[in-house]
């Protein structure tokens, strides 16, 4: 019996030991596969870190290619050809051991509507402690901006008065805004429309900007949420950037070598000198080997005391398929002559006197794209432009800046587009560009449609010495701004100014006392496609971007 009951103890012992090994087999098994799956995953993690190295490297190559480009232009001219190839070298952020690089090229570039756009691909590579090198690849569309990118750009915050201007908190800037100087802007926080909904950017630090507080009356910054809304809104500042300079006389010349020539290589005073011996409207004035009765140029005006007066009939629709443009240009030098764009019939015809010749195409300095109605016009001399002007197409107008012989550009009046841009559907365009541009009307309640133009690069910022501005013609002739109209001024566009021009007086309270008071809205398309010719930045920005691996996707 004893034997008996100890054989089943020690075969209930032997289960028992099965089971324990069995267990123990499990949960080897079990670690083993743990085991793996950390390795997996330390793995995957160590690959994930490269991979995420070399990515931050491709782009990086992309920076160091975007910085290259634009150091090789100056106010917008290209003063070289950048390198097709730019290499980076570093290690990882922290003093890690991954190494990484990155190597980029300009795989193809071109222009279009008067911008570079450049393709850039870029390689980051990672070569992590275990020699397994990881590589990554992006492709970069990007894109020349405009200085119609920006709603108001201010070289200087002096005004043409010789006095600071201040940014009112009765004002809106609905884009964004650029200044180069030292800033004084009045906010209300009662008011619920901020001055800069979208921001600014300045090249001078935070504490050049002088403040008002309209509603506590005194000399401080926005201190709370609703004070910071007032000004800002939700957007923000951007303090101490990179300064951007106003475009250079090149650029402003490659309009009259457009519009003369029909081409951009006649972008010097000599060229200039020699265009236009008689005064008058020349039309392929330039080019000998141009056919007979093909339009290849835009529109060259020589001569003083010009005036132009345009008259539209719009296209239905808001675009250029359709519609008539008609500039009537005098002067007392020259004789009467008018030149009409027909879109629908696609010819410009001159007529001076009783005489009409008609080319075939429309008034550009692009023969390519005369169907879309680009133009460049040029006057060399002084430019007024009468009250009630209408413009069907896209043009910029333009006189010499700097000036050679005082040259300025003064406005009667509106000058607005023939389709109202602002319903959303017109693609009617105007540039206006001079040293000095002046507002000289008594009309209530004056618009003007376009990109407004002021200024050069390195122009000195002294009222009493300087141009480069749009102001009220009588708040230069008066200190008071009295005489000519008082209202509100509707500005559609972009307002780029060396010094700021002054429209009127307002009020501690933000009232207009005399002049005008500038209600300006920004027009987008100036930013995104920019009247022909006119001039832009040499900044450049990204537009597109796209993770490629190692293959040949692209744009």
């Amino acid at each position: 019996m004893i034997t008996a009951r100890r054989r089943v103890a020690g075969a209930q012992r032997g289960v028992a030991l099965i089971l324990v090994l069995i267990l123990v087999a499990v949960f080897l098994i079990l670690m083993g596969s743990l085991v793996d799956a950390l390795a997996i995953e330390s793995q995957s993690s160590i690959e994930s870190a490269d991979s995420a190295a070399a990515i931050s490297a491709a782009y990086s190559g992309v920076d160091l290619m975007i910085l290259q480009i634009e150091e090789f232009y100056s106010n917008g001219v290209q003063g070289g050809q950048p390198p097709g190839t730019v290499a980076c070298h570093f290690g990882e952020p922290g003093g890690g051991t991954v190494l990484t690089s990155c190597s980029a090229t300009i795989e193809k570039s071109w222009n279009a509507t008067g911008l570079n756009y450049y393709l850039i691909r870029s390689t980051g590579s990672a070569f992590p402690d275990n020699d397994q090198e990881v590589h990554r690849q992006v492709e970069a569309l990007v894109k020349q901006v405009p200085f119609g990118a920006y709603a108001h750009f201010s070289e200087s915050e002096n005004s043409n008065t010789g006095v600071s201007i201040w940014y009112s908190s009765n004002q809106s800037f609905d884009g964004p805004v650029y200044s180069g100087g030292s800033m004084h802007i009045m906010y209300n926080s009662a008011l619920q429309t901020p001055i800069f909904p979208m921001g600014f950017t300045t090249d001078h630090p935070k504490q050049d900007i002088h403040w008002y507080d309209i509603a506590d009356n005194n000399f401080s910054q926005p201190n709370t949420q609703q004070e910071y809304y007032s000004v800002y809104g939700t957007s923000g500042p951007t303090f101490a950037q990179n300064p951007v300079n106003l475009p250079g006389f090149a650029e402003n010349l490659v309009i009259f070598s457009e519009a003369y020539y029909g081409d951009d290589t006649h972008d010097n005073t000599t060229d200039l000198g020699n265009a236009g011996q008689n005064p008058g409207v020349y039309v392929n004035g330039g080019d000998p080997s141009c056919p007979s009765g093909t339009l290849c140029s835009g529109i060259f005006v020589a001569g003083q005391d010009v005036k132009i007066s345009g008259t539209s009939v719009a296209d239905p629709n808001g675009g250029l398929a359709s519609g008539t443009q008609t500039w009537t240009i005098t002067s007392p030098s020259f004789s009467q002559t008018t030149v009409t764009v027909n879109f629908g019939a696609d010819t410009t015809s001159v007529t001076v006197g009783g005489s009409t010749k008609t080319y075939a195409g429309v008034a550009s300095g692009e023969p390519s794209d005369s169907s879309q109605g680009n133009g460049a016009f040029f006057v060399d001399g002084n430019l007024e432009v009468t009250d009630g002007t209408t413009v069907h197409g896209q043009y910029t107008v333009a006189v010499p800046d700097p000036p050679i012989n005082g040259e300025k550009l003064q406005l009667d009046g509106s000058v607005t587009d023939a389709s109202d841009p602002q319903a959303g559907l017109s693609q009617d365009e105007l540039a206006l560009w001079a040293d000095t541009i002046e507002l000289k009307s008594d009309a209530l309640t004056p618009k003007i449609d376009a990109m407004i133009l002021t200024g050069y690069s390195g122009e000195c910022t002294d009222a009493k010495k300087c141009g480069g501005w749009f102001g009220n013609y009588y708040c230069v002739e008066s200190s008071s701004c009295k005489g000519g109209g008082t209202g509100p001024l509707a500005v559609y566009g972009s307002d780029i100014e060396n010094l700021r021009g002054q429209m009127g007086i307002v009020d501690s309270s933000g009232d207009t006392v005399a002049g005008y008071l500038r209600t300006q809205t920004y027009d987008p398309r100036l930013g995104a496609n920019p009247p022909p010719f006119s001039p832009t930045t040499n900044l450049y920005s990204i537009v597109a971007l796209q993770d490629v691996g190692l293959g040949q996707a692209g744009f």
